[in-house]
């Protein structure tokens, strides 16, 4: 069956992304992405008050390089939708500025592909 126009090129977006596998730093845990873009994330990276409420309940700081080299074994990108948080969070934004090319970039969002790692000199 051949098909062709806007629909055949929807229904291939929407079978691509139905395997792709993302962690993502959000401000709601992906509710509004489940919600209005009926995606779920596979990992969510903590946010900044999560990291604070886990130290003073006497957890020690997250080890970062660690933890972000556990949490994106199979995972194809890394979606940034909290900015501020991810200013917040030196640690994860250097492993990511400098370790991983941006995919796409929009209004309050960063997508960062983790399967093309940039080459380190």
């Amino acid at each position: 069956m051949n098909v062709t126009g806007s629909n055949s090129e929807e229904a291939l977006t929407s079978r691509k992304m139905n395997w792709v596998q993302w962690v993502a730093l959000v401000s709601d845990y992906g509710f509004r992405l489940a919600y209005y873009g009926l995606r779920n994330a596979a990992d969510f990276w903590p946010t900044r008050n999560d990291l604070s409420a886990s130290v003073q309940r006497g957890n020690p700081e997250m080890d970062t390089q660690a933890y972000f080299q556990d949490i994106i074994q199979g995972k194809n990108y890394f979606l940034i939708g909290a900015l501020d948080d991810f200013d917040a969070q030196v640690g994860l934004k250097k492993i990511l500025t400098e370790g991983f090319p941006v995919y796409k970039q929009g209004d309050g969002y960063i997508l960062c592909d983790l399967q093309h790692p940039l080459s380190t000199p």
